[in-house]
């Protein structure tokens, strides 16, 4: 379980990176968060996700490649990332979607969160895409107020 204190967050502007990067891994795998591509067609596509990481200084989450989200990405990589915490605050991440290929990372995803890793991905290892995002700007609202927060 999370150690992560929804209860405890503060309404300020984060301007560390690490602490940034951190705060938006815990606060997404707090919640189900929503990612949204463009399909082919020009149509939104939105989907629910539960897991993200960091790895090398970059958020990073996981798809089997051949859901359409992998084949969105490959077509135009630019994402929004949402997510709400009811009573307490809700965020917005928008970035450029990179794909990142790493055993380590592999290992990574497998050993934070197995279960969510065998639920979601493919047991084979090599069926999974990872994408580190980019240029990423997250911004946090509480109390109808926005707040920044450093990711590089």
């Amino acid at each position: 379980m999370s150690s992560f204190d929804v209860n405890a967050i503060e309404a300020r502007d984060i301007t560390d990176p690490k602490e940034g990067r951190e705060f938006v891994k815990s606060f997404l795998n707090e919640t189900t968060f929503y990612l949204a591509t463009c399909g082919k067609d020009g149509q939104p596509a939105n989907r629910p996700m539960s897991l993200i990481t960091h790895f090398e200084n970059k958020l990073v989450f996981a798809t089997a490649k051949y859901k359409d989200v992998a084949h969105e990405i490959s077509e135009n990589p630019r994402i929004s990332i949402t997510a709400y915490i009811k009573s307490v605050a809700w965020v917005r991440l928008d970035a450029k979607a990179t794909a990142i290929e790493s055993e380590k990372l592999v290992q990574q995803f497998k050993d934070e969160n197995p279960k969510h890793y065998e639920f979601y991905l493919s047991s084979n290892d090599e069926e999974n895409a990872f994408y580190a995002l980019e240029d990423a700007k997250f911004t946090m609202h509480i109390k109808g107020k926005a707040y920044s927060v450093a990711l590089a």
